[in-house]
């Protein structure tokens, strides 16, 4: 009886849960490298803001240490934005729609 459950729970990984956290990660790859302006001043010295739990690979070290990438916490609010600008600090674009 115990080997049938975890032979359900290996089945029900592999085939649901391995496919969404590969989608996960496909979703939106890079965001912080689009071409982004600040529609308050125009400066191109804007920061994209990351949420949640993100995996630290060197890619993102290298984005986070050149400041194309801030982290913004693990919890999201209505009002959390996307973008920031280092010029005069507006900052825009809604993470929740």
């Amino acid at each position: 009886m115990v080997r049938l459950k975890f032979l359900i729970a290996v089945i029900w990984v592999g085939l649901f849960l391995l496919p969404l956290l590969a989608s996960a990660q496909t979703r939106d790859p890079r965001p912080w490298d689009a071409p982004v302006t600040c529609p308050r001043c125009n400066s191109d010295r804007v920061v994209y803001i990351l949420y949640g739990e993100p995996i630290l690979d060197e890619e993102l070290h290298r984005a986070i240490d050149s400041g194309r990438v801030e982290l913004g916490g693990c919890e999201v609010a209505r009002d959390s934005k996307r973008w920031e600008c280092r010029k005069c600090g507006s900052k825009w674009g809604n993470v929740i729609p």
